[in-house]
């Protein structure tokens, strides 16, 4: 009976703005990622590309044929502005007059995660440079990352008549075993080498990558990183679908306590909606499926945005782009009526209470999986596109 407490302390719009706290501390939480790495390893590439932007997006780090980065430059994540990645300067240029020069520059021991960039092999430099990050922080976590992996599968083509799909998972396993076996021959032995393209978000280790940085977590920075990482691999939506599917039952007891202790005469919508339509316009926003990713994409895909709407038949804009969609969305599962067995005190109650939690629960999950189907075939859509101008790999 806590939340039915706090709505007659409160009052109901008290009491809502304290559950909308409560389930949306993850934005609070800060973590900070640097990305490091010699000129031309791809590091502005590689912070864009995981923000799910491209360089000529508004706010996407600057991308160039020469080392763009002199100072340490910060990027948040587009739905969480507590999350920071940062560029790094790389070392072994002429920018910088010493090693400890350019230790100065970049404060190591801030950083959750760093991961160390390389587009062609692992060098003596970045040997020196991982030993004193893990001098400043033992309990870092860093990664070792090779760049540019399509250009490498790309040159193996070229030089032969014909290749196989086994012939090419023969030549990854070999770039990772050479990479390995650069980074022991200068001293590091404990490590995992990542082959990316970050212009293949789908390919490679990329999802791998991205999985590990998140793992490595905290508990509480976990959540966090997960619900703000753009959705642009399928590894990132599914570990955002378990998240959001581990709230449901959360927010269902809200809802289904509103729901059986908020007369609903005289209210445009039923008190559950109001929670539940804040819920489902979460799932929305992390899926990417809100109005401005769905207008992103259409841009992207050089596509009309009510055309890219009808062709991908978006259940999820249309029963949840405003409350009264969704009201009628929930309509269909709203199967409360009121008998005499919930006049019993106390037990009537309980029983109120645990219908309107179910339905909610039921509606809730209903939703989620429409969602999960619309950006699953969103991503479908856009693979295809992506296809249709590149060649596969």
């Amino acid at each position: 009976m806590q939340y039915k407490d706090e709505i007659e302390t409160s009052g109901w719009f008290g009491f809502v703005k304290k559950v909308t706290a409560r389930f949306s501390s993850w934005r609070s939480i800060n973590i900070k990622i640097g990305v490091t790495g010699e000129s031309g390893a791809g590091k502005s590439t590689f912070i864009n590309s995981i923000r799910g932007l491209k360089a000529d997006d508004p706010g996407a780090a600057p991308v160039g044929l020469v080392e763009c980065t002199m100072q340490a430059r910060r990027y948040e994540f587009p739905h969480n502005q507590n999350v920071e990645i940062w560029d790094l300067p790389g070392f072994g240029t002429r920018r910088f007059n010493s090693k400890n020069d350019y230790l100065k520059r970049v404060h190591w021991n801030t950083f959750d995660a760093v991961l160390l960039l390389s587009s062609k092999r692992f060098t003596e430099h970045d040997s020196w440079l991982a030993c004193e990050i893990k001098k400043k922080n033992p309990e870092q976590q860093l990664f070792f990352v090779r760049t540019h992996v399509n250009e490498d599968i790309r040159n193996f083509r070229q030089s032969r008549h014909k290749t196989t799909p086994t012939d090419i998972e023969f030549q990854l396993q070999t770039l990772r075993e050479d990479s390995s076996k650069q980074l022991k021959e200068i001293g590091i032995e404990d490590h995992t080498v990542f082959l990316i393209d970050s212009h293949k978000c789908n390919a490679f280790d990329y999802k791998k990558l991205v999985k590990k940085i998140v793992f490595k977590a905290n508990i509480l920075k976990k959540e966090s990183l997960i619900l703000s990482l753009a959705g642009i691999t399928d590894g990132v939506i599914d570990m955002k679908l378990g998240k959001l599917t581990k709230r449901i039952n959360d927010i269902a007891k809200l809802a289904g306590m509103a729901g059986a202790c908020i007369d609903r005469k005289g209210s445009i919508y039923p008190a559950e909606v109001e929670i539940m339509f804040k819920e489902v316009s979460a799932y929305r926003e992390q899926l990417g499926l809100d109005l401005r990713e769905l207008k992103t994409v259409a841009e992207h895909l050089d596509e009309n945005m009510d055309m890219l709407l009808k062709r991908n038949n978006l259940k999820s804009y249309e029963y949840g782009a405003s409350k009264e969609k969704f009201a009628c969305f929930y309509r269909q599962y709203d199967r409360f009526q009121k008998t005499l067995w919930h006049s019993v005190p106390m037990a009537g109650m309980q029983w109120k209470l645990a219908e309107y939690q179910t339905q909610c629960e039921i509606t809730l999950k209903a939703f989620l999986d429409i969602c999960a189907d619309d950006i699953r075939n969103l991503q479908k859509e856009i693979s295809h596109t992506i296809k249709g101008s590149e060649p596969d790999l």
